[in-house]
C-alpha cells in the first residue's frame, strides 16, 4: 500500500520545546501495520547530545511500561542545513533503548526517523500496543519536537473509519 496522507494517522509526539526530560503522549499502534517517529532537534549553542527513547506499554496510561525498545530500523541526518544541503540518510546501528543524536556539533539541525513494526512489540508476557517518545536528556539550548505517523491501517476502508491512535 502506498503511504498517502489518506492512509495515515499523524500526530505530535510532543509539542516543540526546549531540551530537558520530556515524556510525549502515548500512541496506539493496534490498528496499524507500521509506525514511524520523526524526531527533529535544532541544536543551540551547546554541544550536549540529546538522548531519546521509544518506550512501550499495554495501555494509554503506561501500564506494564517497558523502558525502551530495540531500535532496529532508524536513519538520521546530523546536519540537514549544512552547506551544501544534506539529504543523504545514514542507517543507525541497531541498539537497545536510547538513541543518542549522533552529532555533538553546535548549531545544527538533526533529523531522525525511527520505523516500528507493531508485531515486533508482542512478547510472551504482553501485547505492547502503545508507544511513547521520551527525551531522557538534552540541553535547554536545543529545540526538540517529534511527529508520529501510523500507516497501513489493518481494518479501515476509508480515512473516516480509520482507528484512532490516541486515548
Amino acid at each position: 500500500m502506498q503511504m498517502l496522507t489518506e492512509n495515515c494517522k499523524t500526530m505530535l509526539a510532543f509539542p516543540t520545546q526546549t531540551g530537558g526530560a520530556i515524556s510525549g503522549d502515548w500512541v496506539c499502534l493496534k490498528g496499524y501495520e507500521k509506525a514511524r517517529l520523526i524526531f527533529i532537534e535544532q541544536r543551540g549553542a551547546n554541544a550536549t547530545k540529546t538522548i531519546f527513547a521509544v518506550d512501550k506499554a499495554t495501555t494509554s496510561a503506561g501500564a506494564n511500561e517497558s523502558a525502551g525498545i530495540t531500535l532496529k530500523d532508524f536513519w538520521y541526518i546530523n546536519d540537514i542545513a549544512a552547506t551544501p544541503l544534506l539529504d543523504t540518510w545514514t542507517k543507525g546501528t541497531a541498539a537497545a533503548s536510547n538513541a543518542a543524536v549522533a552529532s555533538t556539533t553546535q548549531s545544527v539541525t538533526c533529523l531522525y526517523i525511527v520505523e516500528i513494526d507493531p508485531a515486533a512489540l508482542i512478547t510472551t508476557s504482553y501485547d505492547f500496543d502503545w508507544v511513547q517518545c521520551q527525551v531522557a536528556s538534552s540541553n535547554a539550548a536545543h529545540y526538540l519536537t517529534g511527529i508520529w505517523e501510523l500507516y497501513s491501517p489493518r481494518y479501515a476502508m476509508d480515512h473516516a473509519s480509520m482507528p484512532t491512535i490516541i486515548a
